[in-house]
C-alpha cells in the first residue's frame, strides 16, 4: 500500500470495515492490528495533529528517543542494521526494503534497542502515564486474561510475570519485556526469514533464558 504519509489510518480503516465483527464485543478476545489503528485516529481526532507528530512530540522527545523514526513510505533504514531474507519462487531474496504505511499506527515505525528498553523503562515506571493510566495500563479482565492496554502480562515458561509485547513486521520481530519490578529486562530485535519457518518455539526459549 503506498499512501501520503499520515493518510494510511482512513485507507486501512476503510479496508477494515468491509468485514464483518466478529466475535460479538465482550464475549472473546483476539489482538488485532486494526484496534491500533482506530487508535491511531482517535489520537488525531482528539489532538487535532497528526498521529507521527503527536507522539514525536510527547514520548520521542521528553525521552530522547533520537533514534526512533515514522518511515511512512520511505523504504529506506537509515545507519547500520541487520537485513532480512525470503524464499521467492524457490531462491533466497533480500527482503529488507519494502514501504511499511501499511501497518501505520500498528507499527511503522523503526527504532533500536537502546531507544526500546528507554521507552520500556519510562512506561512501566509511570514516567508516561498518570497514576490512574498506570493502573490500566496493565489491569487485566476475565476476557482479555494477558493483556491490558497495550501491553501483555502473561508468564514466562517458568512461571516469572512478565510484562511487555512482542511485534513484527515481514522480516522483522521485536521483544520487549520486563519483570514488574523492572531487575531483569530484556529488549531484542531479530531479523526473520519470510517464509522460511516459524521462529516463535525459539524466541520462547530465548525469553525463559532470560527471565528464569
Amino acid at each position: 500500500m503506498v499512501s501520503p504519509l499520515g493518510r494510511a489510518g482512513p485507507a486501512l480503516r476503510a479496508i477494515s470495515c468491509r468485514h464483518a465483527v466478529k466475535p460479538q464485543p465482550c464475549t472473546t478476545w483476539n489482538y488485532s492490528n486494526t484496534n491500533y489503528v482506530v487508535l491511531g485516529l482517535l489520537i488525531e481526532k482528539v489532538t487535532g495533529g497528526k498521529y507521527e507528530q503527536v507522539v514525536a512530540q510527547r514520548v520521542l522527545r521528553p525521552l530522547h528517543l533520537d533514534e526512533t523514526t515514522f518511515p511512512g513510505n520511505d523504504t529506506e533504514i537509515r545507519g547500520p542494521h541487520a537485513h532480512s531474507y525470503g524464499i521467492v519462487n524457490g531462491q533466497p531474496v533480500d527482503t529488507t526494503r519494502w514501504n511499511p504505511s501499511v501497518f501505520w499506527a500498528a507499527g511503522d515505525v523503526i527504532t533500536t534497542t537502546k531507544d526500546l528498553d528507554t521507552f520500556y523503562a519510562a512506561l512501566l515506571t509511570g514516567k508516561l502515564l498518570e497514576p490512574a493510566q498506570q493502573t490500566e495500563l496493565t489491569r487485566t479482565t476475565p476476557v482479555s486474561t494477558d493483556y491490558g492496554l497495550g501491553v501483555f502480562v502473561e508468564k514466562a515458561p517458568c512461571g516469572t510475570t512478565i510484562i511487555g509485547h512482542p511485534g513484527g513486521v515481514p522480516g522483522f520481530a521485536s521483544y520487549a519485556y520486563s519483570t514488574p519490578d523492572l531487575k531483569r529486562r530484556a529488549e531484542f530485535s531479530i531479523s526473520t526469514g519470510v517464509g522460511t519457518g516459524d521462529p516463535t518455539n525459539a524466541y520462547n526459549k530465548l525469553i525463559n533464558e532470560i527471565f528464569c
